[in-house]
C-alpha cells in the first residue's frame, strides 16, 4: 500500500485517509483489533501475560472449577495463571497483558462459557478464541478521539499487517475508494 495519511475522523468511529490516487475508509477499532490479533499470533509460543500484585478472586461453579483444573496448562500457555482457591472460589494471578483489570471478571466468565459449549475444545481452538478476545477487548474503542499523530501510527501499524482490509472476524476494517471509483461516482468519466 502506497502511502496513505489520515485527513480526520467521522464520529470517533471512522479515520478517513488518502493516498496519491485513493481515499481510505477505517474503522478505528476493527483496524486496531487486525493489528493485536496479529501481534499476537506471532507469539508462537506463550502470550505476553502481567502478573497481579494482589490476585483476583471469582466465585465459580464445581463444573468451572473442573474446567479450569482440566484446562491449566493451555491457560498458562495463554497467559492466564488460574487456579481452584476454596471449594467455590478461583484465583487468578495473571492475564494477557492486553486485557485490563476491569475487563479481567469478563474475561474469564467467556472462557468458561466457551469451555462449557463446547465440552471438548481443542488447545489451538482455544488459543484462537482467547487471541480474538484479547485482541477485541485491548483494541482502541469506537467513539474514542484520536489525534493525527496517533492515527497515523494505526495506518502504519495496519498496513504492516498480513490482512489489512478485514479484523480477524471477517468484517472489513479497511475500505478503498480509487480515485477512477470517486470519478465514476459523481459522473466524472
Amino acid at each position: 500500500v502506497d502511502q496513505i495519511w489520515p485527513l480526520g475522523q467521522i464520529d470517533r468511529v471512522f479515520i478517513v485517509a488518502q493516498s496519491e490516487n485513493s481515499l481510505y475508509l477505517i474503522d478505528q477499532h476493527a483496524a486496531h483489533e487486525r493489528i493485536l490479533y496479529d501481534k499476537l499470533i506471532k507469539c508462537h509460543e506463550d502470550i505476553p501475560s502481567q502478573q497481579f500484585l494482589v490476585p483476583l478472586y471469582l466465585d465459580a461453579t464445581p463444573q468451572e472449577i473442573a474446567a479450569i483444573e482440566e484446562n491449566r496448562s493451555s491457560f498458562l500457555k495463554l497467559g492466564v495463571d488460574i487456579e481452584q482457591a476454596g471449594e467455590a472460589m478461583l484465583r487468578i494471578s495473571s492475564l494477557p497483558s492486553d486485557i485490563k483489570d476491569s475487563e479481567a471478571e469478563d474475561f474469564i466468565r467467556d472462557i468458561l462459557k466457551m469451555i462449557s459449549e463446547m465440552k471438548n475444545i481443542s488447545n489451538s481452538d482455544l488459543r484462537q478464541n482467547v487471541l480474538h478476545y484479547a485482541a477485541c477487548h485491548g483494541a482502541i474503542k469506537a467513539g474514542e478521539m484520536l489525534n493525527m499523530r496517533q492515527m497515523r501510527a494505526l495506518i502504519l501499524e495496519l498496513c504492516n499487517t498480513e490482512h489489512p482490509f478485514t479484523c480477524p472476524h471477517g468484517r472489513p476494517c479497511m475500505i478503498e475508494i480509487s480515485s477512477g471509483e470517486l470519478y465514476k461516482m459523481f459522473k466524472r468519466t
